[in-house]
Formats: C-alpha cells, structure tokens, sequence
C-alpha cells in the first residue's frame, strides 16, 4: 500500500510539474503543455519515479503531454490514479 501511496503522489507531482510550465508558457502568450519532463521542474533534480524496483532501478513516472498526464511506468493496478 505504501509504494502504491507514494507512486499516487509521484504521478500527481508530475501532473503538478507540467501544469506550472504550462502556466509559464502562458505568461509568455504561448500557452502549451512541456514536449516532455525535465529533471529541473522538480525540486529534488530528478523526475519522480515508481517505487517498484524493475530489476535494479525504478523507472520514471510516464508523462503524456496530452493534457499532462501520468502514469505508471510499471503499468501496476494498484498504482493507477483514476
């Protein structure tokens, strides 16, 4: 349940990420969604991740610019938000 938990709010921070640099892009009259994450956007200087280990690493929370969504990498039921 924790790792599921964690991987919930790393896929928020993703979508939290993109919405700022949308609004970014709006202040400066190009309004759109980032092409992609960048390690910048967050505060710790790396994309979050999913909690679940696939093999030696976790693997970056995927991110869809069509209207800024994320999901898990692992594609894990019981980390899905919706």
């Amino acid at each position: 349940n924790a790792k599921a938990t964690e991987c919930k709010a790393n896929q928020a921070a993703v979508e939290a990420a993109a919405v700022l640099a949308y609004g970014d892009s709006a202040m400066a009259g190009n309004a759109m969604f980032p092409e992609k994450l960048n390690a910048a956007m967050f505060k710790h200087g790396s994309i979050p991740t999913c909690p679940f280990v696939t093999g030696n690493e976790r693997k970056e929370i995927n991110y869809d610019k069509t209207g800024a969504t994320a999901k898990c990498p692992n594609i894990i039921p019981e980390h899905a938000r919706w």
